[in-house]
């Protein structure tokens, strides 16, 4: 289950990326932060599941599948970063970094 968080966390982080490389420059200003600790969560998290024994349940699954959806679906700048921050809650919350 840990590999399908993780999975769904990097295509969210992905999207959020791809939204950033086709925005127009002001736009990109708005969302480097928001990608940015959105790829620093995601990389977090992926260290600390390595060898780790903490396990998901299917709600957390099924939240983080959701977080990446509406990401994917984001049809504006504050949409993306709406996702973005919701991305580094969940992870921040259900993964705990040393």
């Amino acid at each position: 289950m840990n590999n399908k968080i993780i999975d769904d966390a990097k295509a969210a982080a992905e999207a959020l990326d791809l939204a950033y490389n086709q925005a127009d420059f002001p736009t990109q200003i708005q969302l480097k932060p928001s990608r940015d600790a959105a790829f620093e969560a995601v990389d977090a998290a992926e260290r600390t599941l390595i060898g780790s024994q903490l396990a998901f349940t299917p709600a957390n699954i099924s939240e983080m599948a959701g977080i990446r959806g509406e990401i994917e679906k984001a049809a504006d700048t504050q949409s993306l970063i709406v996702g973005a921050e919701k991305l580094v809650a969940f992870l921040a919350k259900n993964v705990p970094i040393a």
